[in-house]
């Protein structure tokens, strides 16, 4: 393992070099951001699984990581190079420039659109979180009900027939982002376009979704936005966001179940103050609530290393068994997850939940549904499909993807700087969510498409400039 060690942390440090060297060149981007993600997970995780597997608990499979080459090998260290390759061949691939673009906002009736659908998504979300909460029981009992529901042991019959509002709670991320778009902002669109959504989503994060990712999202989308708009990196506020965020994950975790006992206990206003003096009395993430974190209580670091150590021991897993080959079929079974439910629309199309099966002793399982699946992570998901030409073929194309969205959004910016709000979102959604290796969560979610539309259909029209109107 010393010799893997080493290739490792070669590789390891001349990553961080590259990805420092572009960062000043070319500041934020798709590629810069979704690289790092990727340095990360697939190369700094293994070193710490290397070094310290023997004192990383694992509850999925009830075990340490130890020995480190059940998790870790050769083989692992050359697939995530060939992805890494074939990411930058994919980036360089007949090459890009920055075209001129001019904007148009579009307007009805001397209304601009952005404007109008912004203020009504703002209080459409809100509506929609007071319907979906209605429909759980109400205030009283909406949480205890999503916690038996999330078990599957609630009866349906208890739960009205609106319930799908719940989708449109989302969308609070939206109006918030036309917020930050926005140059002239009054009191009015302070409320509405950003203390209303903020409220929305930090309630439904705390009592629907209950998702980490969330939380981090909001974050990113703020320093995001500041970093491209003012052309300053402010590496050490991301520096320190992140420490936070590691430090936080454990405490986040039993946030969730703490707010929703205070809420049932104490009432809706009594929550902020209870998690305040929770986080204060460093109570929280010590396993009080969540029985994995005593584990490793007595050393955060490696409590914080756990949560992502799941990437590479899922890719381990895909090189060490044999299974069948997906041929990239969640690419088109992820629309079935777009159809609502309750239509019960029959599509014939079998939606395939990627599971790499830590939890049982058989690998691959590739279940309907599943108690517990672990997403595959990017280049296991691309080892499932075509296994090592999959890998090839996943990195090229999503190098390719990114270069052309990210000249897309610089083109913007060099044109206006306050489209920064719209790049920071394009940046967060395309370099985290195809980590997870579920490419549904991306081209196929619903918060996702509804941006668009609004973006490139309502909001503006974008045209490529012309040389000779460039010179005029």
């Amino acid at each position: 393992m010393a010799i893997l060690l080493l290739f490792y942390c070669l590789l390891f440090l001349i990553s961080i070099v590259y990805l420092y060297l572009k960062l000043k060149r070319d500041a934020w981007s798709i590629d810069v951001f979704f690289l790092s993600i990727i340095v990360v997970f697939y190369i700094f995780i293994p070193i710490n699984i290397i070094v310290f597997g023997h004192e990383i608990y694992e509850p999925a499979i009830k075990s340490y990581l130890s020995p480190a080459s059940r998790f870790v090998s050769l083989q692992s260290f050359f697939i995530t190079l060939i992805f890494l390759v074939s990411f930058f061949v994919g980036e360089a691939f007949k090459g890009s420039v920055l075209k001129p673009i001019n904007v148009h906002v579009r307007k009805l009736n001397r209304v601009i659109l952005y404007k109008a659908v912004s203020y009504f998504l703002s209080l459409f979300c809100f509506v929609s979180l007071l319907i979906y909460i209605q429909q759980f029981g109400g205030f009283s009992s909406f949480a205890v009900n999503l916690i038996i529901n999330r078990s599957g042991q609630l009866d349906q019959a208890l739960v009205g027939s609106y319930a799908f509002f719940g989708k449109f709670i989302d969308l609070a991320i939206i109006p918030l982002i036309y917020f930050l778009y926005k140059k002239r902002k009054t009191k009015i669109s302070f409320i509405l376009l950003c203390c209303l959504p903020l409220f929305v989503m930090l309630f439904s994060n705390l009592f629907i979704s209950v998702s980490k990712l969330k939380f981090i999202a909001l974050g990113l989308l703020f320093y995001f936005t500041l970093s491209l708009r003012c052309k300053r990196l402010y590496i050490s506020y991301l520096l320190l966001f992140f420490a936070f965020v590691f430090i936080a994950l454990p405490v986040l975790d039993e946030l969730f179940i703490f707010a929703y006992r205070v809420f049932q206990d104490e009432g809706l206003l009594a929550v902020p103050l209870r998690i305040f003096s929770a986080i204060g009395s460093g109570s929280l993430g010590q396993g009080q609530y969540e029985a994995f974190l005593k584990e490793n209580v007595a050393n955060p670091y490696l409590q914080g290393i756990n949560y992502f150590t799941f990437v590479q021991m899922s890719l381990q897993l895909s090189i060490d068994n044999s299974y069948p080959l997906l041929f990239f079929r969640d690419f088109y079974t992820g629309i079935v997850d777009i159809l609502p439910s309750r239509l019960n629309i029959q599509t014939g199309i079998q939606v395939n939940q990627l599971n790499t099966a830590l939890y049982y002793e058989n690998y691959p399982n590739l279940p309907e549904l599943s108690e517990s699946f672990v997403p595959p992570g990017i280049i296991g998901f691309a080892m499932y499909s075509l296994s090592v030409p999959g890998v090839f073929i996943v990195g090229f194309g999503l190098g390719y993807v990114f270069r052309k969205v990210d000249f897309f959004f610089k083109s913007l910016l060099e044109f206006d700087l306050s489209f920064a709000a719209f790049y920071a979102y394009a940046i967060f959604v395309l370099a985290v969510y195809p980590i997870n290796g579920l490419p549904r969560l991306v081209l196929y979610d619903f918060v996702n498409l509804v941006f668009l539309f609004i973006f490139f259909v309502l909001s503006f029209k974008f045209e490529a400039m012309k040389a000779e109107n460039i010179r005029n």
